[in-house]
């Protein structure tokens, strides 16, 4: 039987008595993947402090280890989103409602569907004993928090693991410094060099000018970054890339000019730290393109 006296915070059951979801996308960062509606965390112990963090996953992983989708907590009960009602910030149809109570003992308490208006909660009261992470964060995407739970019973932050470096590095909340978490944001400059080793140079010669041409590098038009300046000659195109392989064109810049010319695409690989320098030219009515060297 369900036990709603235990939770009184549930009686009404209704998704207006949690935090409200929202749906928001990281600052700063593509918006091709929507943030997620965190967990919900009642904490009832006062020698807790969960001050804003939200709950992500709940993990039976340790944090530094590969992460596969088994590797994820799974209550005995199971939630029954109606996917007629999914929303892109909240794809798994509802969010879980955990509670640590005044022993620091956690519980699964109810499954919740924000996005499904005027349905009530489940009610679950279902205890949580064993060992597992909880994976927190101040915000979606960003640098984790790891809370132990041995036994059923949330650590105390001493024994917490701040994720200071993505998926690389970690420090114990015993020897965490003041002001070292959360880390500051990469710029978009640092995470482009991070994913992006590879480099492509194309430079125009024999009179020919890029500035009155498209060049296409893996379908899309490619102008050298600002922030990458520096690396590029007059009348050339410098560009990052990732590892892998890749695809480069010239076409003449009008798309309606008649007989519009366009040169043959090129194709190469690049391991990474791998460069590639390309000369482009003109010579007989035709655009071409010509590999130089590999750095």
């Amino acid at each position: 039987m369900l036990d709603v006296a235990a939770a009184p915070e549930l009686a009404s059951a209704r998704p207006r008595s949690f935090p409200p979801a929202r749906a928001t996308t990281r600052h700063g960062q593509a918006p091709e993947m929507t943030a997620q509606t965190p967990h919900v965390l009642l904490n009832e112990c006062e020698a807790l402090d969960f001050d804003g963090l939200h709950l992500r996953n709940v993990l039976l992983c340790d944090p530094d280890a590969p992460r596969q989708w088994g590797d994820l907590y799974r209550p005995r009960a199971q939630a029954t989103p109606d996917r007629r009602f999914l929303c892109s910030a909240l794809w798994a149809g509802y969010r879980c409602v955990y509670r640590v109570d005044a022993d620091a003992r956690i519980s699964l308490v109810a499954f919740d569907y924000p996005f499904h208006e005027g349905r009530p909660a489940d009610i679950v009261n279902e205890a949580m004993p064993g060992d597992f992470w909880l994976c927190m964060s101040e915000r979606f995407g960003g640098p984790g928090a790891y809370v132990p739970v041995k036994d059923g019973q949330v650590q105390p932050r001493e024994h917490w693991l701040f994720e200071l470096e993505h998926g690389h590095r970690y420090v114990l909340g015993r020897d965490l410094k003041p002001g070292e978490w959360p880390p500051p944001l990469p710029s978009r400059h640092e995470l482009a060099e991070r994913s992006q080793t590879c480099s492509l140079l194309v430079r125009a010669v024999g009179g020919l000018l890029l500035a009155e041409h498209k060049l296409y590098v893996d379908r899309n038009i490619a102008r050298t970054p600002s922030y990458l300046a520096d690396h590029a000659p007059a009348n050339a195109v410098y560009v990052r890339l990732s590892a892998g392989s890749h695809t480069v064109t010239l076409r003449e810049w009008d798309p309606e000019k008649p007989n519009r010319m366009e040169s043959a695409t090129v194709g190469f690989d690049l391991d990474s730290g791998e460069g590639v320098e390309i000369v482009a030219s003109q010579a007989e009515g035709r655009l071409c393109l010509e590999f130089v060297s590999r750095v």
